[in-house]
């Protein structure tokens, strides 16, 4: 049989975080009440468990502390830290304390020890105040870890961003409501021509199916009147150095006065923006005002001036989704628009006060 004082652990007061009391109290758990076999400010051990316990099961407790005078009662949470069946005991560790609970427990300790007669008042007392303050700093402290000044300036850092953020925004919209007319009704435009039969008769083309392009004054076809007309053969020529952009008659067939024959687009043209606004919120706008336009597919910015204001025939759907009348706006940009471009739609905005 081995030796019993070799089951004996002697503990230091070294390897004590709390000094552990003999108070006469108890403990309630789930409405059954246990002895408390020694008390500290970091826990307890409780006598006659006869429940079943584990180590890390968290437990409920209501600590009552018998006095002269008056009795405490003090709701804790603690920890399973060990279970003897053998003897009936467990021990528990305090967790979740605030600040109440830990200036109760250590005020009733230090009394304890020192023999002092602990009073209700003194406990209204302790309950009442602010027992814990923030430390001091001293010159010979060590300095704040770099890493937490780090990420506190980054977030500050990113506060100050996002109030900037939201300022830019606000006084953005602002300015646009106040000061921009906008309208995303803009198509870039150059001058054509749509010739057209300027008698009837049999027209015969002198342009080759592959041609793309004309010099001013090259020939286009000629129109030979119905027989017995007194009218003379008449010859279509370019008016300008053109691409042929539409070829509305063929070759050798019978065409009425007036009907289209082909479609020329300068192959140097003077492009502009046409840009339809709402007729009600054109009244301040000015010619010379200065425009931006943004060309739809690549995002190019282009400046320009107003260069001319006219009624339009068209409707614009407002605010209320009801037609409204519209205003033309033509735009002459400061730079060369390509001519591939002309056709593609474009976001205007008019500085217009």
């Amino acid at each position: 049989m081995a030796d019993p004082a070799l089951s004996i652990v002697h503990e230091s007061e070294t390897q004590r975080q709390f000094v552990r009391l003999k108070m006469p109290c108890t403990v309630a758990i789930n409405g059954q009440r246990y002895p408390v076999k020694d008390l500290s400010s970091g826990g307890l051990a409780l006598r006659n468990v006869d429940m079943p316990l584990k180590q890390g099961q968290r437990l409920d407790m209501i600590l009552t502390l018998p006095f002269h005078q008056f009795s405490l009662d003090v709701a804790l949470c603690a920890e399973v830290q060990h279970v003897d069946k053998k003897i009936q005991m467990a021990g528990c560790r305090f967790i979740d304390l605030d600040a109440t609970q830990i200036s109760i427990l250590n005020h009733i300790v230090r009394a304890y020890m020192a023999g002092d007669v602990v009073e209700g008042g003194d406990i209204l007392n302790i309950a009442s105040r602010n027992n814990f303050v923030q430390v001091r700093p001293h010159k010979n402290a060590a300095p704040e870890k770099t890493g937490i000044r780090v990420k506190t300036y980054a977030v500050y850092g990113l506060l100050a961003l996002l109030t900037i953020a939201m300022a830019h925004f606000i006084v953005t919209n602002i300015t646009r409501q106040v000061f921009i007319l906008q309208s995303p009704y803009g198509v870039i435009e150059a001058p054509h021509y749509d010739l057209a039969a300027p008698i009837s008769g049999i027209f015969h083309s002198s342009l080759p199916a592959e041609l793309s392009a004309v010099e001013q004054g090259a020939l286009i076809g000629t129109i030979n009147p119905a027989a017995g007309s007194p009218a003379q053969n008449v010859k279509v020529l370019s008016p300008c150095d053109c691409f042929i952009t539409a070829r509305d008659a063929l070759g050798g067939q019978y065409i009425a006065q007036g009907a289209p024959l082909i479609s020329l687009t300068p192959s140097r043209p003077e492009t502009t923006i046409a840009a339809l606004f709402p007729a009600r919120s054109i009244h301040t706008l000015r010619i010379g005002a200065p425009a931006r336009m943004t060309i739809s597919g690549n995002g190019d910015i282009v400046q320009g001036v107003v260069s001319d204001i006219r009624a339009s025939d068209r409707l614009l759907q407002d605010l209320a989704d009801t037609p409204a009348p519209a205003t033309l706006v033509r735009i002459t940009p400061d730079t060369a628009i390509r001519s591939d471009l002309i056709g593609r739609p474009v976001l205007v905005e008019i500085h217009y006060r």
